[in-house]
């Protein structure tokens, strides 16, 4: 009986670990709240999307492209994530910066302007607050599918 538990205890002890570090490094579900990435990510307002976050390829070669959508912490809330689509990467002019998006910087607006808070406000953000690229939307099941 002792030696049942100690391996149930043991597994439950792996599984643990392994949910860790592939959360932290590779993969991670982001439930998406608010209307400013709409209509691509909840297009349905009564259900909140559930997405795939890519972590390790994207954040160690930091190959971020313009069109891509993130997961970031926020610059004026850092205990929070958002959602944004990157619309200028380093060295691009935008309306706001002069002359252009810094070097390790991205520029992120959502795709529902009128009720996004992005770098219209904070401004270009650096590299090192993303926390990944999306990749899958996974909830709800009648709308899984790639995220482009």
């Amino acid at each position: 009986m002792l030696k049942t538990v100690g391996k149930c205890l043991a597994g439950f002890l792996y599984g643990g670990c392994l949910y860790h570090v592939s959360s932290e490094y590779f993969f991670c579900l982001i439930k998406c709240e608010g209307d400013s990435m709409y209509p691509t990510i909840n297009a349905d307002p009564a259900v909140n999307d559930h997405v795939l976050v890519e972590k390790f390829w994207s954040s160690r070669r930091r190959n971020y492209k313009k069109n891509d959508i993130i997961v970031l912490t926020c610059p004026d809330e850092p205990e929070k994530l958002i959602c944004k689509r990157i619309i200028f990467v380093a060295g691009e002019d935008t309306p706001k910066t002069s002359p252009s998006v810094p070097r390790c910087h991205v520029w992120v607006e959502g795709d529902n302007k009128e009720f996004s808070h992005d770098s219209r406000i904070f401004g270009p953000v650096p590299l090192g607050l993303v926390q990944g690229r999306v990749i899958l939307r996974v909830w709800p099941p009648r709308n899984i599918g790639w995220i482009t």
